[in-house]
């Protein structure tokens, strides 16, 4: 009902969650490009700056491997508490943007 009402009658999930609507597809598109967006850190991780993505990227010893929460991983190593709370703050505000524009969607 929500998606007739919302992009057309022609528009219907059918099957195993497949769009038959093109309306709805770039819409669904377009929310998720906005929502990974959310996860970029200005700051970039530490050890590799040019990497931005806060939940996901390359690990602290190796680029070959990856790690969840790069930039904190990173601070860790360093074994400075006030580099670490700083990561910890800076990535709980990125999931809590990000949480916000979940719940606006």
């Amino acid at each position: 009902r929500h998606l007739r009402s919302v992009y057309g009658e022609e528009c219907q999930m059918t099957g195993r969650r497949h769009a038959s609507c093109l309306a709805l597809r770039a819409s669904i598109n377009d929310r998720v490009s906005k929502l990974e967006q959310h996860f970029i850190d200005p700051d970039g991780v530490p050890g590799h700056e040019w990497y931005k993505h806060a939940l996901i990227g390359p690990g602290p010893w190796t680029d070959a491997s990856f790690q969840a929460f790069p930039g904190l991983a990173a601070a860790l190593g360093t074994g400075d508490k006030g580099i670490v709370r700083q990561r910890e703050k800076s990535i709980a505000d990125i999931i809590y943007e990000a949480a916000w524009f979940l719940r606006e969607v």
